[in-house]
């Protein structure tokens, strides 16, 4: 092995498994993360600009399972900016909950500017700062300038996305600036990290990580290292979201298939009630007609009856002027 590599003394610690994932482009850096954590030991660490927490549960989980005598706190609005994205009360609720679940015993959610979290921490007393809030020179630059004496003689700060030159990114600027006046090493993979050392006390491992960035060969062996490790994260997080994605297609399905069957079922309710009026409608419609015919043979007796009426009548009536005839005769000869 090279020797460079084995000077970084490192560990099973890039292998092990994120005890959480979510969409982030800081998946590929988790395991530097892993082995940032047990090199550094940092006694307080600040995250600004948190998100879904993929970085802050890597630095979380090191914490636990390093047994380390840290403090952390993530420092976040939890309502995005133009680079994130705006989003809702749901990212923020997730977090919370993972921290309370987890790791509440040595963590600490500041949900609040990263200009009024400055107030609550004192100088030189972080040893480590990752800086991913919003990614505009200006922005990023003064987020340095802000926290950069609360920084302590073994101060590293991280900086995402340094690889990113788009969308009025600028961090890649600033990291262009500061890379000149400290130790610092540069990922490519996973946006960019770019690793600053602003203190004056460093491990044999930092230093080694440092020095590297000066030869193009050991940078990149490095480089290729951590990279490899930081794509089968992202792989376990591509399979998962897939099985995620499959999962919920197959929600959706029986969703659709319970629905399909509560029709069917409301569609058998609703013939059923049909096919009843439609019988109901039916006997009293042959009850009308038995009616109506019972009605015309009373009126054909009726009529019968009447016509019978008419002729007695026609018939009386026929007797009546023959007996007044023979009345006008009888007066007639008397006269």
């Amino acid at each position: 092995m090279d020797k460079t590599i084995i000077d970084l003394d490192i560990g099973n610690e890039i292998d092990w498994v994120p005890s959480y994932l979510a969409e982030s482009a800081w998946l590929e850096h988790i395991p530097f993360a892993f082995w940032l954590m047990k090199t550094l030991k940092p006694r307080l660490l600040v995250e600004l600009g948190t998100h879904w927490g993929v970085s802050y549960s890597a630095f979380c989980q090191s914490i636990e399972q390093l047994q380390l005598d840290s403090r952390s706190f993530a420092v976040d609005t939890w309502a995005g900016d133009e680079h994130a994205g705006y989003y809702g009360e749901e990212v923020f609720s997730s977090i919370n909950i993972l921290n309370q679940t987890h790791w509440r015993r040595f963590s600490s959610l500041l949900r609040m500017s990263f200009a009024e979290a400055r107030q609550y921490f004192s100088d030189g007393e972080i040893d480590l700062l990752h800086i991913d809030g919003l990614h505009t020179y200006e922005a990023a630059s003064d987020d340095f300038m802000l926290w950069k004496k609360t920084l302590s003689q073994y101060g590293v700060v991280l900086f995402h996305d340094i690889n990113v030159r788009e969308r009025g990114f600028g961090i890649w600027r600033l990291w262009q600036d500061l890379k000149n006046d400290y130790p610092h090493f540069e990922f490519s993979h996973g946006h960019g990290l770019g690793v600053l050392g602003v203190g004056q006390e460093f491990s044999a491992p930092l230093k080694t990580l440092f020095a590297a960035s000066s030869c193009s060969v050991q940078a990149a062996k490095i480089r290729n290292l951590f990279a490899a490790r930081g794509e089968g994260v992202q792989l376990r997080w591509d399979f998962r979201r897939v099985g995620l994605h499959l999962q919920k297609i197959e929600e959706e399905k029986n969703i659709s298939n319970l629905t399909v069957r509560q029709l069917k079922e409301k569609a058998e309710i609703l013939q059923s009630n049909f096919d009843s009026e439609i019988n109901c409608l039916s006997k009293d419609l042959r009850e009308a007609r038995d009616n109506i015919a019972k009605d015309q043979i009373k009126i054909s007796k009726m009529v019968e009856s009447l016509e019978h009426q008419k002729l007695s009548l026609k018939i009386n009536n026929d007797e009546l002027e023959s007996k007044n005839e023979k009345i006008k005769i009888l007066e007639q000869e008397k006269e």
